[in-house]
């Protein structure tokens, strides 16, 4: 984080300004991160752009291209999206839909799986109603799941969970504003980066994913499910329910393994 001064005059006056200007993605606050997600979709940058990204006053938008060129050069790193991040910079959204937490705490593999098939839809069509069920896949109220607990988990004193209507979510999120669903996909964007660092068997970087094009494949969810639960049918629920997180590592390290075990077969 970097601290600069901007000088103004304004009625006669002679003001002046403090600022602290983000260096890397982890300094970004989420009204932001929002302004970066408003830069991507419109893939211009004027003073508009520094005046929300800066909270600067009208008067100090009229500032000499050689500062905008400074500013621009501190702001580079937002050039960049394929970084890796492990949480949401929108905690919440619109009434009471909230994120997971950071490293993807309290998201089932269900949950996951649901929303990481749309994130690859909209990657590929780039569609708003994608792009909605992203959203929708992602943000719940406290008492909504994927997959509901067994009764024997019920205590009397905590509220029932309740499995979310997906098709009436998408209904709230499509009144979401554009910036802000723009901003959840950006910002799983970086989470799936950072899921191939930290799980790099169960999530491997292609060329496409690495340019971010829109025609790579999408992961074969439903065959890495029907895998991981071989003949343990009964108990499904179980899996489905599973921390995303707890997934992820017993997958990686199966493909791990599995991948070392080919490579002595082949050796010998």
């Amino acid at each position: 984080m970097k601290t600069i001064d901007i000088y103004y005059t304004r009625c006669f006056i002679r003001r002046h300004l403090t600022r602290n200007v983000p260096e890397k993605w982890s300094e970004l606050s989420p009204r932001q991160f929002l302004t970066v997600a408003s830069l991507y979709r419109q893939r211009t940058v004027d003073k508009r752009f520094f005046k929300r990204f800066l909270s600067l006053p009208g008067r100090a938008l009229d500032l000499p291209d050689y500062l905008l060129y400074k500013l621009s050069e501190l702001c580079e790193f937002v050039n960049d999206i394929r970084k890796p991040f492990y949480r949401f910079y929108l905690h919440r959204i619109s009434n009471g839909l909230y994120a997971p937490g950071a490293r993807l705490k309290g998201m089932s593999f269900e949950q996951f799986m649901h929303a990481d098939t749309w994130f690859a839809k909209y990657l590929q069509t780039g569609e708003d109603e994608h792009l909605n069920l992203l959203v929708a896949s992602l943000y719940m109220r406290k008492h909504e799941t994927f997959v509901l607990p067994p009764q024997r988990n019920f205590h009397f004193f905590r509220k029932r969970k309740r499995l979310l209507n997906i098709e009436e979510r998408v209904k709230d999120i499509a009144r979401l504003d554009a910036d802000t669903r723009y901003a959840v996909f950006l910002n799983f964007v970086m989470i799936r980066t950072w899921l191939s660092k930290a799980f790099p068997f169960l999530f491997p970087v292609s060329d496409e994913d690495k340019k971010m094009k829109g025609n790579g494949k999408s992961t074969a969810w439903l065959d890495i499910f029907d895998a991981f639960v071989g003949d343990d049918i009964p108990d499904i629920d179980s899996y489905r329910a599973l921390p995303a997180a707890t997934a992820f590592r017993i997958l990686n390290k199966r493909i791990r393994n599995a991948q070392t075990l080919s490579l002595i077969h082949i050796s010998e």
